[in-house]
């Protein structure tokens, strides 16, 4: 179906997602733009099997190379474009489909600075945070705290976040999946295919 897929002006992450769509032989169609503001794409995993996703760039004004301080706090990045794609997010979870937030680093050549696992983990659940005893000065709880995104209560409509990636050992395109444990429409990780990498959590 995607072979007379014409739309233009896509944004380099798009053209990356649909490579990585068509080298792994995945079957995808373009969501059509609507009145209310929908998701981009659906990937079709099956006879009654599909997830929606959500591109989501970081970018900047200034080249990487021209900014002589990088850095930040951990997990801003995505943070903000969980807060940038709620409207799409929710129009297709609201259909009872899950829905995945896909963030591509096109600012970073490495795709490194804002987009690393613990940057996806501290927006998601929040920053770790570790308790210490004052008497003994030994630590005696870790836990997420400050800043958590997903919550029972907050943003259940997000099935997972996902990190594109292009670029390292012979260039390969990789996905990898950072599941919400609080999604309404969670997704059936048994039945994806090894394409997409998968870290799942058990914070309860």
């Amino acid at each position: 179906m995607h072979k007379a897929y014409t739309r233009m002006q896509r944004t380099y992450s798009e053209l990356v997602f649909e490579r990585w769509l068509d080298n792994n032989g995945l079957s995808w169609r373009p969501i059509p733009t609507e009145q209310v503001r929908t998701p981009d794409y659906a990937v079709i995993l099956g006879p009654s099997a599909e997830i929606v996703f959500e591109l989501k760039q970081i970018e900047s004004d200034r080249n990487w190379e021209d900014d002589i301080v990088h850095g930040g706090e951990i997990g801003a990045f995505v943070r903000e474009r969980i807060n940038r794609s709620k409207p799409q997010i929710r129009t297709s979870s609201s259909q009872g489909k899950p829905t995945v937030l896909v963030v591509f680093n096109a600012y970073d050549p490495l795709q490194l600075s804002g987009t690393e696992d613990h940057d996806f983990i501290f927006a998601m659940y929040g920053a770790y945070t570790l308790k210490m005893s004052v008497e003994s000065g030994k630590i005696i709880e870790g836990f997420h705290g400050r800043g958590k995104s997903f919550q029972a209560n907050k943003n259940t409509s997000f099935s997972a976040i996902a990190r594109l990636k292009e670029g390292g050992r012979e260039a390969a395109i990789r996905m990898t999946i950072f599941e919400n444990i609080h999604a309404r429409v969670p997704i059936d990780y048994d039945s994806l295919p090894p394409c997409f990498e998968v870290v799942r959590f058990n914070l309860l």
